[in-house]
């Protein structure tokens, strides 16, 4: 019986015989592909058969140029997030990709950052310091923040490390 007849016999959940279902284990739908493959390349001339290996090479090597271009598209856009303070780099990239930013200009990744930071100040770290905010604490360099686990910034952990120091108000 042939392995289509016994596909659609067991589609219209007839019951199979134990040769029936010996037949369609012994069924190997890879090993078949390869054998039709091997078998169209036999009848290729030796030109055609090198035409058909030189575009499977190609077709192989732009899969590899795009994921390449991909990953160090993502690692600039991580280290362009984490220099900003930027919580959200799919997002910074999102915006980067749909403006059409080019990563390696110094200057016009600095005036996007900006710009996204001025529209989006909510992916961005907090920059509160505690005390009263002179303009001496302004010069200062940024202090370490604590994180949440895993390199995730916790937003709230740094509010309240920056007022930890700030005066108690006392209501009287």
């Amino acid at each position: 019986m042939k392995i289509r007849e016994l596909i659609a016999k067991a589609l219209r959940r007839e019951e199979l015989n134990a040769l029936e279902r010996a037949e369609l284990e012994q069924c190997d739908p890879d090993a078949l592909k390869e054998k039709l493959d091997e078998l169209e390349r036999s009848r290729m001339s030796r030109e055609e058969a090198l035409q058909q290996d030189l575009a499977a090479a190609s077709a192989e090597r732009d899969a590899l140029r795009t994921e390449r271009d991909r990953l160090i598209r993502r690692e600039r856009i991580a280290a362009i997030a984490a220099e900003a303070g930027c919580t959200e780099p799919e997002y910074l990239d999102f915006l980067a990709s749909r403006r059409a930013v080019a990563l390696e200009d110094k200057e016009a990744v600095k005036s996007f950052v900006a710009e996204v930071e001025r529209e989006n100040p909510h992916c961005f770290r907090s920059r509160l310091r505690s005390g009263s905010g002179t303009a001496r604490d302004a010069v200062r360099p940024e202090e370490p923040r604590p994180t949440a686990g895993a390199g995730t910034p916790d937003r709230i952990g740094e509010i309240v490390a920056a007022l930890g120091g700030a005066p108690d108000a006392h209501l009287e």
